[in-house]
């Protein structure tokens, strides 16, 4: 059974120094933005597999960010089914 409420992608957006951390589920729905936790983030980094990000992903982190989607800086994670 899948799970459509679970984070499937962690993208980190903005600048390395004080990038914003968003979780997305597998449809690529915005489900949250992790706080100023960095143990949190950090641990999803090591168990995830950086990729490239999905143009529709892509699309909806402009999106929730407001952002411009060519201007727009993202390093993306793919996180383990569970």
């Amino acid at each position: 059974m899948q799970r459509t409420n679970s984070g499937k992608y962690l993208v980190l957006v903005g600048t390395p120094q004080a990038p914003r951390a968003l979780l997305f589920g597998p449809r690529h729905d915005y489900l949250a933005e992790l706080g100023d936790d960095e143990d949190v983030v950090e641990d999803l980094m090591k168990v995830g597999a950086p990729c490239r990000a999905p143009d529709a992903l892509k699309r909806r982190v402009a999106h929730a960010t407001g952002a411009s989607e060519t201007a727009l800086a993202l390093w993306c994670w793919r996180l383990a089914d569970w």
